[in-house]
């Protein structure tokens, strides 16, 4: 993996930067974040998400014990990763903006917030997973790459933000990938 936070140098091509990122696939997803030592780790959109579901299904209640700093961490991580989408993203998912909102520290012992939290989640999902959203993440990886001031953890999000898409529509990523990375090499 190329190391976050500087600048792009070459390839001087959207199209072979396209090859180079579509044939290493699979991604580096060892763990739930992407980052260094050095830097603040940033959490993967799709991991991030599927955490949310598994606390918010969770039927234990909290009340006892509200865990509010671990759902306050969930919250800045699903911040985190929904600020990784593009702007064309962004548009096609505006769920995921309300998710942002309605998640923090008081959802774990709170019922009703969690049981309305399950159904953004669901329809946020919906969202990522249409044909129209998959192709505004591919739109967006593509302008970031066409950007010359564009870092690799920047391209690296859209990245994320792509394969979220595609996790969503129940598509095998590493297939999808090689194949671009075949028809980029023509």
């Amino acid at each position: 993996m190329r190391p976050l936070g500087v600048a792009r140098t070459g390839p001087n091509s959207v199209c072979d930067e396209l090859r180079e990122i579509f044939a290493a696939i699979p991604w580096e997803h060892q763990d739930d974040v992407r980052g260094d030592d050095t830097k603040k780790a940033l959490p993967y959109l799709h991991v991030v998400l599927h955490e949310l579901d598994g606390w918010l299904h969770d039927s234990r209640s909290y009340a006892d014990q509200p865990r509010t700093a671990e759902w306050n961490s969930l919250a800045n991580d699903l911040q985190a990763a929904a600020d990784a989408r593009g702007s064309k993203v962004a548009e096609k998912t505006p769920s995921l903006s309300l998710l942002t909102l309605v998640i923090d520290g008081n959802t774990g012992h709170n019922l009703s917030a969690r049981q309305a939290a399950i159904r953004i989640l669901k329809t946020a999902m919906m969202e990522l997973g249409t044909d129209d959203c998959l192709l505004a993440a591919y739109d967006d990886l593509t302008q970031t790459l066409g950007r010359t001031n564009s870092t690799y953890e920047k391209v690296s999000e859209r990245m994320d933000v792509l394969e979220t898409c595609m996790r969503a529509q129940g598509r095998t990523v590493r297939v999808i990938a090689r194949t671009l990375a075949g028809i980029f090499d023509k």
